[in-house]
Parts: C-alpha cells; structure tokens; sequence
C-alpha cells in the first residue's frame, strides 16, 4: 500500500470510529444508517485486501536464496567435471559450453540463472559415464537434479506471490479511493441531516474527515482530490527484462515514483486529467507519452519498453 493509501485509509477508519460511537444516533435515520453500513462493509473488504497485500514473501525469498546457492555450487561442480573431460579430449566445443564462473552466476537474473544453470547439468547428466572417473557419482548426480528441480520450483514460487502482492497493492488502491468517494459523495451529505438535532456529532465527523500525511513525522493536512485515479504499469527492456529505478514523472506536477525490483510503478491520487508522462533511467533513451488521459476515479495501466542509448 502507498503513503497516500495508508493516509486514506487513516482517515477512513477515524471517521467509521466516530461514526460507530453516534450509532444509537445514527439509526434513527435509516438512509443515513445504510449510508453508514454501506461504508463500513467496504471498509471490511478493504481490510481484507490489505492483509493479502502484506503478505510476508521475506520466507520465500530466503528459501529462494539459499536454493540458488546451492544451485550454483552445484553448476560450479558439474561444470568442472565436464570441462575436465574436455580438456582431456581436445574438445573446445563442449568447454565452451559448460564454461562459467561463479561471479557471473551469482549476478544473473534468476530465470537467467536457471536456464544457464540447466544447460549446463543437462550436459554433466547426459555424460555420467564419461565423467564418472572425473569424480561424477550417483549421489552428486542425483543431488545436481534436485538442487535444479527444487531453485525452479521456489522461483515460480517467489513469481506468483511477487504477483499477487502486486495485484492487492493495486486493488487496495483502488478501493480505498472508491471508499472516500463513498464518504464524500454520500456519508458527509447526510451526516448533515444532523446539524439542527446534534451538532455535536456532525462536527465531531467533519473533524475525523482530514486526512493527514504521517510521512514526515511531522502532521500535515493533505488535499482530498474528488476522483483521484491510479496509474501503475512496468518498464521493462527491448528483451522483456524488468528495470528497477527507473524514474516515472507526470510532467509540470510534482508527482512522481521510481520502479521497483520488478519493474513495477505504481501512482495514486492522480487527478483527472490530461498530463505527459516521463520515463527516465540512466543509459537508456527517455520514454514519454504526451496528452495521456486520466479519468475521474478510474484505473490506468502503463507499460513502457526502453532502449539502451
């Protein structure tokens, strides 16, 4: 979840709080009450998303870790054993092959890593008894195809909860937005309802309305924007790879974000509206899209594609 969601969010659940302490109050108004209930069922479902958002991929990511590890030892070895072979037999062309160093490896993407990782125990695998006298035992072939078969697994693993954490970040969003529309359009109208009878409450709920920014450390008051938007996507390379850092501006706003890991941006509280949007990373040509719309309220995904300068 972004800064802004988590103020939202904030804001949200002090307003419900204040809410949910007139609500003796509230019922005696039913279309004030269904207004109320309406938005703390959304709340609820908010809530939901974000536990699935905050799912901790930290295990995986450690599993993952120690799996390519020991993958790798394990491609040193087999690629050792094979290119002694080679070397024995002339063969230039099979210790090309399997030749490879470890600082390489160990700085590859992964599914780079993987698939170098598998040509290379295949080749050590399909020579078993040619390398045998080199030190190849069943034990240490054995181990090679697990060590392949179990990084494979955990990276798929580690894809799909990358993905799904992605996919709840951008619905929280988006739901959070819908929800303050909800308080805005219809919550804070008839909330008024009570002005004459208990203002007490209605000023109470206008107080708990303001969003802050906790961000700073220090309490700010922040803009509500009517409709904001989400703009999110991935920047990736012409070979499809992700390209972390990379800086996303919508031009003549101070609006901006940079990509993670994955490639991935991700903007809330876009107003609506027709803006240029840049994409920047250093030994890359910049990329923009002129007069992009926005629309009110809505969810706006952005890929781009770089070229290397």
């Amino acid at each position: 979840m972004t800064g802004n969601a988590e103020n939202k969010l904030s804001m949200v659940h002090t307003a419900l709080g204040t809410c949910d302490k007139a609500a003796a109050i509230l019922q005696t108004i039913p279309a004030l009450w269904n207004t109320y209930q309406t938005a703390v069922a959304k709340a609820e479902v908010v809530e939901d998303y974000v536990q699935n958002q905050i799912r901790r991929i930290d295990g995986i990511t450690i599993d993952k870790r120690k799996s390519r590890m020991k993958l790798i030892n394990y491609v040193m070895v087999a690629s050792g054993l094979v290119r002694a072979y080679a070397n024995d037999s002339d063969n230039d062309t099979l210790t090309n092959e399997v030749k490879v160093s470890r600082s390489k490896l160990q700085h590859m993407r992964d599914e780079v890593m993987f698939d170098k990782a598998k040509v290379v125990i295949d080749i050590a695998l399909s020579m078993q008894t040619l390398i045998a006298p080199y030190g190849l035992t069943p034990t240490i072939a054995a181990n090679m195809q697990t060590a392949l078969d179990d990084y494979h697994t955990r990276l798929q693993s580690t894809t799909q909860a990358r993905a799904e954490k992605k996919y709840y970040t951008r619905q929280v969003n988006v739901l959070i937005n819908e929800l303050v529309a909800l308080l805005r359009n219809n919550l804070d109208v008839n909330m008024e309802v009570l002005m004459m009878s208990h203002p007490e409450v209605v000023e109470k709920y206008r107080n708990s309305r303001v969003i802050y920014d906790y961000s700073t450390g220090r309490k700010k008051k922040v803009i509500e924007e009517e409709d904001a938007s989400v703009l999110s996507g991935t920047v990736t390379d012409v070979d499809g790879f992700p390209l972390a850092d990379a800086r996303v501006v919508i031009e003549g706003t101070s609006i901006h974000t940079t990509t993670d890991a994955d490639g991935e941006y991700l903007i809330d509280s876009v107003p609506a509206g027709k803006y240029n949007l840049v994409i920047s990373i250093a030994g890359y040509k910049e990329v923009r899209e002129n007069q992009m719309e926005i629309a009110a309220g809505g969810d706006l995904v952005k890929d781009f594609v770089m070229e290397v300068e």
